[in-house]
């Protein structure tokens, strides 16, 4: 694994590194955090609007859109009919989906040992449904990996309300803490993690990552692995 110098660590946008506690725990989005999931979130979303007399999006139009789960988004975008839009969009998802290799964020599984070989629990907290993303953990072939899963209508509130962490950390018999750490690519994720009281860790875009006013941001699962092997090390070495 490349190691990165401290200079390196600063170009990336990550600051106030000594403050960052070792997590107990590990909470984690799910698309385009640890799987690519845009292309056929894309595709599916922009038939539906289509279908609907709607102009299809761009592909960053789509990424900011979609972070929101359908429940609350597709009243808006359809009126009326957003029931029947659903129903359209996961009925074209799907096949998309199943019919799409899937690709892992480059690090991610590696990331995901990693933390299971320390005992580190880790919880999945997604906007998308969860039979489809526990299908998506499946074909990964992921799920022994995982403590728990919370979709998007497995708590009365969606993210980035904190019932969703909550509920998933209650299933792996946790509570959130600011050593919980949530990791995300989403404004939904930062968001979350503050409400719950967790810590926010942005993977992404650093001039996104300005706006939200995330402290940490990397620009992948490889780059967080290292800093945990880092602060691993140097608490080994403490001991």
């Amino acid at each position: 694994m490349k190691r990165l110098s401290l200079r390196q660590w600063r170009l990336a946008g990550i600051f106030r590194l000594e403050a960052l506690l070792f997590p107990k725990a590990a909470v984690f989005d799910w698309d385009d955090t640890l799987v690519e999931s845009l292309s056929c979130i894309v595709d599916a979303i922009n038939q539906t609007r289509v279908a609907f007399g709607l102009q299809a999006w761009s592909r960053e139009e789509a990424r900011v859109n979609c972070r929101r789960a359908a429940r609350e988004t597709f009243p808006i975008w359809f009126g009326a009919r957003w029931e029947e839009a659903r129903d359209f969009y996961y009925q074209t998802y799907r096949p998309l989906r199943e019919n799409t290799p899937m690709q892992e964020m480059p690090g991610a599984g590696n990331l995901l040992r990693w933390l299971q070989a320390g005992r580190i629990p880790v919880c999945i907290v997604s906007n998308k449904r969860h039979d489809l993303l526990c299908r998506e953990i499946e074909r990964m072939g992921w799920q022994g990996m995982i403590a728990a899963v919370s979709g998007a209508s497995d708590a009365s509130k969606p993210k980035p309300d904190r019932e969703h962490v909550d509920h998933a950390l209650a299933k792996a018999g946790l509570s959130a803490s600011a050593d919980t750490w949530f990791v995300g690519d989403g404004d939904t994720d930062v968001l979350c993690a503050r409400a719950a009281g967790c810590t926010p860790i942005f993977v992404g875009d650093a001039q996104e990552a300005l706006r939200l006013n995330a402290p940490y941001r990397f620009t992948g699962c490889s780059e967080v692995l290292d800093l945990l092997v880092r602060m691993h090390e140097k608490a080994t070495v403490h001991s």
